[in-house]
């Protein structure tokens, strides 16, 4: 925790320098600087170090420039970017130009196009364009196979020959006739399996 605090002021220190050299710097942080350079070897060399070259700067002598000089100056970068500009339109296509969402968009683009391609090739081989899938094709066998099934069944049990039937009124029946209508239902079952 006390390294953290330490870099903290330290950054605090650096942002300050060129304020305290200026006499910018309000009293607080001025009681702040000068603490803090009394504590910190390495904030105090550095100090020493701006304050040498802001010094060194002052004691140059003034160069002033001719009047036309920032004409002159504007003039030659607009050219520079001109010239620049130019050259890059006379080059023609460049595939380093080109953005790199314009390389993903592309291969998107073929890849689609290809896939659709794909998919209305016909497929070649032993299936036909036409061949139905395997479950549709087990419930088609499934119904043949019920069909033969009522077509081997005797007539008198198709439910078309049950509904002219005539029903039993409700009215007691003799134990023979008991015994045929159960003979009947065994047939039935058995028949049905």
């Amino acid at each position: 925790m006390e390294v953290l605090s330490l870099m903290k002021n330290c950054y605090k220190f650096k942002s300050l320098i060129s304020n305290y050299i200026d006499k910018e710097i309000s009293f607080r942080d001025r009681k702040f600087f000068d603490s803090h350079k009394e504590s910190c070897i390495s904030c105090k060399t550095m100090f020493s170090s701006v304050f040498a070259t802001k010094r060194q700067m002052q004691a140059m002598p003034n160069v002033s420039a001719g009047d036309d000089f920032m004409e002159n100056l504007r003039t030659k970068i607009l050219n520079d970017r001109n010239s620049r500009i130019l050259a890059s339109q006379n080059q023609g296509f460049s595939f380093r130009r080109a953005p790199a969402f314009a390389y993903g968009f592309s291969s998107v683009m073929v890849l689609v196009i290809a896939g659709f391609i794909f998919l209305q090739i016909p497929t070649t081989g032993n299936s036909t364009a036409t061949e139905m899938p395997v479950a549709a094709q087990e419930k088609i066998e499934d119904a043949k196979t019920f069909q033969q099934q009522f077509d081997a069944t005797p007539e008198h049990l198709k439910s078309s020959n049950l509904a002219n039937t005539k029903v039993d009124s409700g009215k007691a029946k003799s134990d023979n006739n008991l015994g045929n209508f159960e003979n009947n239902l065994n047939k039935v079952d058995y028949q049905k399996k």
